[in-house]
């Protein structure tokens, strides 16, 4: 299950903030031959997203030029949880990523 609340507001520039939940259950229609262990347990992971937009708008030889810049932070994995996904192979001998943090910017023009 996905599930979440998202915020935009709008101004000189966009601004979105957004909070997501993620539930894994665990997975019970498996076969019963040729697994070496036993499914992963149910887990839920939740993440934060924020992202502001800065417009930058000209005049060139009378000519509207649209220009903008994006800005983001993502934290995935907030309360750190340890977990194993099903369908990773690895999970036989290792857990999935902790927390994590990414900053993103993109240019348009």
């Amino acid at each position: 299950y996905q599930y979440g609340l998202r915020w935009t507001s709008a101004g000189t520039g966009n601004s979105t903030f957004r909070v997501m939940g993620n539930t894994i259950l665990q997975q019970a229609r498996i076969p019963a031959e040729g697994l070496l262990k036993a499914p992963p347990p149910a887990f839920t992971t939740f993440s934060f997203d924020a992202t502001h937009t800065f417009h930058m708008d000209r005049q060139k030889n009378g000519k509207a030029i649209n220009r903008a810049l994006e800005l983001g932070l993502t934290l995935q994995n907030l309360t750190n949880v340890r977990y194993r996904e099903y369908l990773n192979f690895f999970r036989y001998y290792a857990d999935e990523p902790g927390f994590n943090a990414g900053l993103r910017a993109k240019l348009t023009f």
